[in-house]
């Protein structure tokens, strides 16, 4: 090999290291940051579902259902979260919205046009009374 050669081996060597020590670091940042993780592993799924949307308006099913059911599903998720951070909120209701949004995930697509304004309205009843019931119990306290 020549020197020139030898040198550059060198220095993308040297280039390869650093990238390592660089992914290490990111992902023991990433294993110690629930956030984090928890965002690069939602990616996966918004990307997921947004093939199942082209998916379904390319083969002719009614994609705009699919679309608002994904879009429910993320509100769930919010609620439930929102749900949790609060200490105002009993753990039956958490649970009770956990079902729901289970059982929506669960949804057949040919049962979502029938089904989505249920859901729909039962996650706007399910704020309005984890509202109503903070507000309660700050003004008790």
């Amino acid at each position: 090999m020549d020197p020139e050669r030898k040198s550059e081996l060198k220095r993308n060597l040297v280039k390869f290291i650093i990238w390592i020590v660089l992914l290490v670091f990111c992902f023991v940042y990433i294993q110690n940051n629930p956030a984090e993780r928890v965002s690069i592993f939602s990616w996966f799924q918004v990307i997921f579902q947004k093939v199942a949307v082209v998916y379904n308006q390319v083969i002719g099913k009614n994609w705009e259902l699919l679309k608002r059911k994904y879009s429910l599903e993320k509100y769930y998720k919010e609620l439930i979260k929102s749900a949790e951070d609060r200490k105002c909120v009993s753990l039956e209701v958490i649970k009770k919205i956990t079902e729901e949004y289970n059982s929506l995930k669960n949804e057949d697509v040919s049962t979502l046009e029938t089904r989505l304004p249920a859901y729909s309205r039962a996650s706007y009843q399910h704020e309005v009374d984890i509202e109503k019931w903070c507000e309660e119990e700050i003004q008790i306290d």
